[in-house]
């Protein structure tokens, strides 16, 4: 069959805040000078929202920016935040809250909202479309496009209906070229083709190495809510300690459901520990134990963050189009929030697309990255800039304390620069033998793996090509290290193969499209690609 090519003025890759915001943008900057710009965003999802996931802590003010009249149109943004606790935890019963005092201003969460970003990105979605946006849900992009001076031209989908050995099968359909004089990638933290870009146009040359965390994330239905709507509790400590960081969250975000969550950063050293467990065993603790008895499991969901802040933000721009969101690593770390910023980077890239395009012309070089410089984004980010290198080289008392007197005394004006430049990867000490002996699921309120792939609702045809690719390692790597495979992986993908030396087994089934065998494998041997569009996770109101 024939390989059918689109032109559209602009092609979005990813449909979550950052590029709906600027799908959203786009349209509107060409309805003001009364000039129809061709929008087409692309969802690798079988819905916008299928594969969004966050907590979620919203703070409006990109929102205000690109709808001022949000609560008039109905977005799904109505449980303001109006009690916040922060507790350490030093042991599996005591938790300890920590006053207000010594909370860094950075913390506070006044003025913002407990929302569902995947409720969020369905009204952008709907906003987008009547604007006039094409939106294609369940075509992920495959490759990208170049024309003959090397600037991007635009992406290629995946193919359809293609058999797990590789030949077509009866309802095969080949990938669409879909070019445009812009491509801007929102494609979320570790996205396949952004890192292709990162690196062919060395993007990434005067950063730091990005660095992440695991998120892992639970909605709850409650019988009887010991806390109002609106209620938001953070923790730090138990069980992550020596060896890893990280934290908790449990967010009221209605009258009876709770959302609890769990971040791990993924530069942790004990080849052992395992995210999926760590956050099981942190529902033992009284703290969440207490706010999660008598309720009911309803959706389960993992994937990345990228958190290593202003040091480690690659260029956005490059020749024919720009990175957004996670992808451009515009998340705050030290507010572990970044719907806003991502809502804010598709604004400020649609701003400059939308300008070129309606003069004929081709975005200047640079000029999204010289717009996030002069915008709120960069006043954001630059004040926590040495939140992840002092998380990371000296632990969260220190960066605390630092950040503490940084924003209270110094008005984010301490000069000092302090950067990890370790990727995540490098961490693992295998000299480490200290296993970690997990409890078992008791089904109520904690789960195994394949419960969870359930309530993430899991969907991945089984007669497809594996879109994870191991390559082969010599044999001692293999078996020496069996655990940094198999602990890694929230989704259970990984298994060893009975002889020693044989590659890795996958099961690609179970993978909820996380990232972080493709960033915490310490051989650098996964690589992962979209399955075919429409797989993967499908989750609800995550």
């Amino acid at each position: 069959m024939d390989t059918q090519a689109l032109e559209f003025d602009v092609v979005i890759v990813g449909g979550g805040p950052a590029g709906l915001s600027a799908a959203c943008r786009l349209a509107q900057a060409g309805l003001s000078a009364n000039q129809k710009l061709s929008i087409c965003l692309l969802e690798k999802g079988p819905h916008i929202g299928a594969h969004i996931i966050s907590g979620a802590l919203f703070d409006p003010m990109g929102l205000d920016e690109l709808f001022p009249d949000w609560q008039d149109l109905g977005a799904p943004v109505t449980v303001p935040v109006t009690h916040e606790r922060f507790y350490y935890c030093p042991s599996q019963r005591r938790a300890i809250q920590i006053p207000s005092v010594f909370i860094p201003p950075s913390l506070n969460a006044s003025g913002c909202f407990i929302i569902s970003l995947g409720d969020l990105c369905q009204w952008l979605a709907k906003k987008a479309v009547e604007l006039g946006v094409e939106i294609f849900e369940g075509f992920g992009a495959e490759s990208l496009l170049f024309d003959k001076n090397g600037t991007v031209s635009g992406v290629r989908t995946g193919a359809m209906g293609v058999g797990a050995d590789g030949t077509p099968r009866s309802t095969y359909c080949p990938g669409t070229e879909i070019h445009a004089a812009t491509t801007l990638f929102a494609e979320g933290a570790r996205g396949h083709l952004g890192q292709q870009l990162i690196h062919w146009f060395e993007l990434g040359k005067n950063t730091a190495p990005q660095h992440y965390a695991l998120g892992l994330v639970e909605r709850w239905q409650i019988q009887e809510p010991l806390k109002p709507a609106g209620h938001v509790v953070h923790g730090m400590g138990w069980p992550l300690t020596r060896d890893s960081s990280g934290g908790f969250f449990l967010y009221q975000s209605g009258e009876k459901t709770t959302v609890a969550g769990m971040v791990v950063d993924l530069d942790y050293a004990n080849p052992h520990l395992n995210p999926y467990q760590e956050f099981q065993r942190l529902k033992h603790h009284p703290l969440i134990a207490n706010r999660l008895a008598g309720g009911k499991r309803v959706a389960f969901g993992a994937r990345v963050i990228a958190k290593g802040g202003e040091y480690s933000r690659p260029v956005s721009s490059f020749p024919g189009g720009a990175l957004l969101g996670c992808a451009a690593g515009t998340l705050n770390p030290a507010r572990n929030m970044g719907i806003h910023t991502a809502m804010k980077s598709g604004m400020v890239a649609a701003d400059i697309a939308a300008k070129s395009l309606l003069k004929k012309q081709a975005i200047p070089p640079g000029a999204v990255d010289a717009a996030i410089r002069g915008s709120w984004i960069r006043d954001e980010l630059y004040a926590s800039r040495n939140f992840y290198g002092i998380m990371s080289k000296w632990g969260k008392p220190a960066c605390g304390l630092y950040h503490l007197v940084d924003q209270k005394l110094f008005n984010t004006r301490l000069p000092f620069r302090i950067v990890n430049t370790r990727p995540d990867r490098e961490n693992l000490n295998f000299a480490v033998d200290r296993p970690l002996n997990y409890p078992k699921p008791d089904h109520c309120l904690t789960f195994d793996i394949p419960e969870s792939l359930m309530a993430a609702n899991l969907v991945h045809p089984s007669d497809q090509p594996c879109h994870i690719k191991v390559a082969s390692t010599v044999a001692s790597q293999d078996r020496a290290t069996p655990e940094s495979a198999l602990n890694y992986c929230p989704g259970g993908v990984f298994s060893l193969a009975d002889q020693a030396g044989a590659p890795l087994m996958v099961s690609p089934q179970n993978c909820l499209h996380c990232k972080t065998c493709d960033i915490k494998d310490p051989f650098n041997r996964i690589t992962w690609s979209p399955p075919e569009g429409g797989s993967g996770p499908r989750y609800a109101q995550l």
